[in-house]
């Protein structure tokens, strides 16, 4: 559960306990002016947030989510207090760009599941994505076939995803148009993102087919 902090200058600080493996991390987000009451202790509510290095897959993430999920993705401002002020009017399902490790690190804070949408052409990005990612997360993989399934298994080894975190993998169908193919190989930071959004898009189904019963 989130405790919340109120400086004297009307700024509201979240602080969360984060279970990672064996040890417990204590993490301390800014939320800005909060002039409001506190935000609820589930902060959140395991919320899927999709997180991006930039804009470039934003739509593909959006039509992933919309078909998977059946409902609207919203883009959010990455700080806390955006995120939150969010869940509090009933988003279920958002997206972040310019996102990073210590992103993922505020959403997991905040009581949030962040889903790195990754760009499978550059390792290197895929790094800068994770730098300073201080959680265990969901990463979702796009589900391939082949010589192409054997490579993308190559660069979650080397990069040590599987590892690290909880490797998913996931049929990115629903938000990419046909195949995904260019030339005569995937374009596979498509295929990442819609495998992302449509993982996101599942879990908040799920949620929601939960708190019906």
């Amino acid at each position: 559960m989130i405790r919340y902090e109120r400086h004297a200058s009307g700024d509201l600080t979240a602080v969360c306990e984060v279970a990672v493996g064996v040890e417990r991390r204590t993490f301390r987000v800014p939320l800005g002016t909060w002039p409001d009451e506190d935000p609820p202790a589930g902060g959140l509510q395991e919320a899927p947030v999709v997180v991006l290095p930039d804009q470039d897959r934003l739509a593909v993430v959006r039509v992933a989510v919309t078909r998977a999920g059946g409902v609207e993705p919203s883009l959010v401002a990455r700080d806390g207090g955006a995120l939150l002020r969010a869940a509090q009017h009933g988003t279920e399902i958002m997206i972040v760009t310019s996102g990073s490790g210590r992103t993922m690190n505020a959403i997991r804070a905040l009581g949030g599941r962040p889903l790195p949408a990754l760009p499978w052409s550059s390792r290197a990005a895929i790094t800068e994505l994770f730098e300073g990612c201080l959680v265990d997360i969901d990463v979702a993989v796009p589900q391939l076939a082949g010589t192409d399934r054997a490579a993308l298994r190559a660069a979650i080894a080397a990069l040590h995803l599987d590892a690290l975190h909880h490797v998913v993998e996931v049929d990115p169908r629903p938000g990419s148009e046909r195949d995904a193919r260019m030339n005569d190989g995937p374009d596979l930071d498509v295929l990442g993102a819609a495998a992302a959004g449509v993982l996101a898009g599942r879990l908040a189904a799920g949620s929601r087919r939960w708190r019906a019963r």
